[in-house]
């Protein structure tokens, strides 16, 4: 059956109307590029093509496209760009086995130069709702010349805005069975409230959930942190500052985001400070990335990083050697990672002293695989946050508790109060200008000791249960602000004075800025790690704010560091969506997504308690400590 085509130069009119309409729509657009998505296929070189690879087909050949959606919503393939040298090729595009429509391939002949010249079918069919979860997307090659077709890429248009694009390639698991049974029940209080005062963000170092708590006349409450349901054994904990705003990476020096390890690519600069050439042999293995930079404002030492998107298993190890000004070893540095296994980020401390001089030169050399594309999310150099220092304030056999100051704990700028005062009424001992206190316990097997608790001074409580036996320290996740918060305040915080430490008690009697008192007592067992939090008089003008702020991070599912709320184990609620207030005795802020961010972050509950001393010292626990 012939099949009737409109003339080329009607087809690149209509597409330019068509891409103009889909670009005014919600949603984002995401490029399925062939290489990553074809295990079984050599990928050939091409300059122009937008990965730097393109995948050859050839007739009654598929080209399948497995991709997960993390809501319900509209997709739409808006193009798939190609190559072709030789006759017209005929193309079925099918999702989840229905066909969505067809394009032909503009014939064109020049030698085999023209596999290096790529066209636009332009749109596939009509947008299609699609429900939550895993698709099949089919470009079947029904009829193509001796020669094939090449495929580029294919433009997959999501009307969802808060799809990730990593999370696209189906590497989120999500159970939805996963909820938090309250442990502890209080018929005799009326309820609290949250309030929902989050907002949307693209950057995972940014603290965008909020979550007021509102109690009229609530005397004291638990936190608990308990190992996350999911189980996993993928554990990442390096910042991600994908898609981040300048803003919101700390004191760079500069930065270089979303661009391919290629020798051939031309020159990047940052704000006419800093200039990324590339030099080398693709082929070879090696690529060169040199950045040439002044050094003259930097006075501390400094943070390089390099961040590689993940990649198919294909990719291998990657290795990458820094060099400073070319020959230096001392800075003569190996690194390997795994991009397909791992969050791809490498990174160097570099001493200030090595930074000297009108300019500097780092040259980094990547060693990988000539057939796999790598990706970097950014390459950045920042100041190196100040190293803390810890001075010891109790140790006995179990447990230690530190003072720390330097480092970034209290180092926002939001922040208006003066330094913070430890004091041991048992010694009269004190430290000044903390910035926070820490406790930590003793390894079960091993002489070392590892932190579960800390509060700054901006009075953020951090809080995570002990590392199962021979495992690896979980990274904190969801934070608590527990003292008085003005809610007008962008940044909540309720700044601290003073913390007065009973060791053998593990209890902390905090004075607020604005004079409050609160108790804070720690506890770490089978149940996880506690903090009985007690408030003592507040400044009047402080009992109409929330008793506690829960802050977090949420980007997308499978990139958070909370997901979901529950109140007294009802249903859970999206932390961002659905909801305004929610009322009980007992919350629970989790995450039913397996996070490729803090992935071992721990699940954290907040219990409303009855004014008893049993309950408020919770002492009686098993296995407690």
């Amino acid at each position: 059956m012939a099949i009737a085509v409109p003339p080329w130069w009607v087809q690149r009119t209509t597409l330019l109307c068509l891409l103009l309409l889909v670009g005014s729509a919600a949603g984002d657009t995401f490029l399925l590029e062939a290489e990553q998505y074809v295990k079984d296929r050599v990928a050939y070189p091409r300059t122009t093509a937008s990965g730097i690879w393109a995948v050859h087909f050839y007739q009654n050949e598929v080209f399948p496209i497995e991709f997960c959606v993390q809501s319900s919503t509209t997709i739409q393939v808006t193009n798939v760009r190609y190559s072709n040298d030789g006759g017209q090729d005929y193309v079925d595009v099918k999702l989840d086995g229905e066909q969505l429509g067809t394009f032909l391939s503009l014939p064109k002949s020049s030698g085999a130069d023209e596999w290096n010249q790529f066209e636009d079918s332009g749109e596939i069919g009509q947008p299609v709702a699609v429900l939550a979860g895993r698709h099949h997307l089919d470009l079947a090659f029904v009829s193509t010349d001796r020669y094939g077709i090449e495929i580029d890429f294919v433009a997959l248009h999501i009307a969802d805005q808060d799809q990730d694009e990593r999370l696209l390639q189906c590497t989120s698991y999500c159970d939805d069975s996963i909820n938090h049974t309250p442990t502890l029940f209080t018929d005799s209080l009326p309820s609290a409230w949250l309030r929902q005062r989050s907002r949307r963000t693209t950057c995972a170092e940014e603290q965008n959930v909020q979550i007021e708590v509102y109690h009229p006349g609530l005397q004291s409450y638990r936190l608990t942190a308990q190992h996350p349901v999911y189980s996993t054994r993928l554990d990442t904990r390096q910042q991600d500052f994908h898609s981040c705003l300048d803003t919101d990476r700390g004191q760079a020096v500069w930065f270089f985001n979303n661009f391919h390890v290629d020798a051939s690519a031309e020159q990047m600069t940052y704000k006419n400070s800093a200039a990324l050439s590339f030099s080398g042999s693709n082929m070879a293995r090696n690529t060169r990335l040199t950045v040439r930079f002044s050094p003259s404002h930097l006075t501390s030492d400094a943070l390089l990083s390099l961040k590689i998107r993940r990649t198919p298993s294909e990719a291998g190890l990657v290795h990458v050697l820094l060099l400073l000004n070319g020959t230096d070893p001392n800075v003569a540095e190996e690194r390997s990672t795994d991009p397909s296994q791992s969050t791809g980020e490498v990174s160097w401390t570099l001493d200030s002293d090595m930074l000297t001089g009108e300019h500097v030169e780092l040259e980094l050399v990547v060693v990988h695989r000539p057939s796999v594309t790598l990706h970097v999310d950014y390459l950045r150099l920042e100041v190196a946050p100040p190293r803390e220092v810890s001075s010891e304030v109790y140790r006995d056999t179990m447990t230690l508790v530190q003072a720390v100051t330097g480092g970034s704990s209290g180092s926002s700028s939001s922040l208006s109060a003066g330094a913070m005062v430890l004091y041991r009424p048992d010694n009269r001992d004190s430290w000044h200008n903390v910035e926070a206190i820490a406790v930590l316990k003793k390894l079960s097997w091993s002489e070392g000791f590892e932190e579960i608790f800390r509060l700054d001074r901006r009075g953020m409580l951090w809080l995570k249960p002990r590392s199962d036996y021979a495992s690896e320290s979980p990274p904190y996740g969801t934070t608590v602000v527990v003292g008085p918060s003005d809610p007008g305040s962008p940044v909540p915080k309720a700044p601290i004075s003073r913390v007065d430490v009973d060791p053998w008690a593990l209890k902390f009697t905090i004075t607020y800025a604005d004079s409050s008192v609160s108790d804070v007592v720690v506890r770490s067992g089978s149940f996880g790690s506690r903090a009985i939090v007690t408030h003592g008089q507040w400044a009047p003008a402080a009992r109409a704010w929330p008793v506690a702020v829960v802050t977090s991070m949420w980007v997308a599912d499978g990139k958070a560091d909370v997901d979901h709320v529950s109140a007294n184990g009802a249903q859970p609620r999206g932390v961002l969506s659905g909801w305004e207030r929610l009322f009980g005795t007992s919350f629970a802020f989790f995450r039913q997504c397996i996070s490729r961010h803090n992935t071992q972050a721990p699940d954290i509950s907040l219990e409303l308690l009855e004014p008893r001393p049993d309950i408020h010292m919770d002492l009686s626990g098993c296995g407690s400590s």
